[in-house]
């Protein structure tokens, strides 16, 4: 059985060659030219569908629940964002966010923002 085709790039098999210009040619002489503004396209609409804002918004809500019962500083409260499709953005965003003073001192205090993020599996280089 021969190896899968794949395209070229960094540690890519040397029978294969990468054009450029969203172009692939495979060692059986074969090409594929991918439109990469479709594509695009295709993942911003897949990003912002129904489906992935439920899911995010979900989340976003269990992360803030956490962080609230996280929170040491009498008052603090953490709030979401609104969670939207954002038509300027690549994909649905949302924040957990401190949404008063005595939820930034608690941050700043305690990290609890940060700990959250590390209890859901997150970094901060995310």
């Amino acid at each position: 059985m021969s190896a899968p085709l794949v395209g070229a790039g960094e540690g890519a098999d040397p029978g294969v060659e990468d054009t450029g210009a969203g172009e692939h040619r495979f060692r059986d002489g074969s090409s594929m030219t991918i439109d990469k503004a479709a594509l695009g396209a295709i993942a911003q609409k897949i990003f912002h569908g129904p489906e992935v804002v439920a899911a995010l918004t979900d989340k976003v809500n269990q992360m803030c629940d956490y962080a609230n019962s996280l929170a040491v500083q009498k008052g603090a409260e953490y709030a979401v964002t609104i969670v939207d499709d954002w038509p300027d953005s690549r994909r649905a965003r949302a924040n957990v966010w401190s949404s008063n003073f005595a939820a930034m001192l608690d941050d700043a205090h305690n990290a609890t923002l940060l700990k959250t993020l590390a209890h859901f599996g997150g970094s901060a280089a995310q």
